[in-house]
């Protein structure tokens, strides 16, 4: 099974797969895939992490203080750690 969020920025996505996955867990079941959340700094949004919830392995994946990489909106991407964690 797969299952793919979306919806609007803040209304909580994140947090409801968050719970989720650590309900499944209890239950016994594997679960993978990966999961981006907000890096904040003195309350204000500098960029994403990613996760691989199988592995738990965590980068940087885009930040407002990077220079280099793809631009989206006001964040640079950095590929390398997209591929290094997912």
């Amino acid at each position: 099974m797969r299952i793919l969020v979306t919806g609007r920025p803040g209304i909580g996505k994140t947090t409801v797969v968050s719970k989720l996955v650590q309900m499944l867990r209890e239950r016994g079941v594997n679960v993978g895939g990966m999961i981006t959340y907000e890096n904040r700094e003195k309350g204000v949004r500098t960029g994403f992490f990613v996760e691989d919830l199988k592995t738990g392995l965590k980068g940087l994946m885009a930040s407002v203080n990077y220079s280099s990489g793809p631009r989206v909106g006001k964040y640079f991407v950095s590929l390398v750690e997209i591929e290094r964690v997912g």
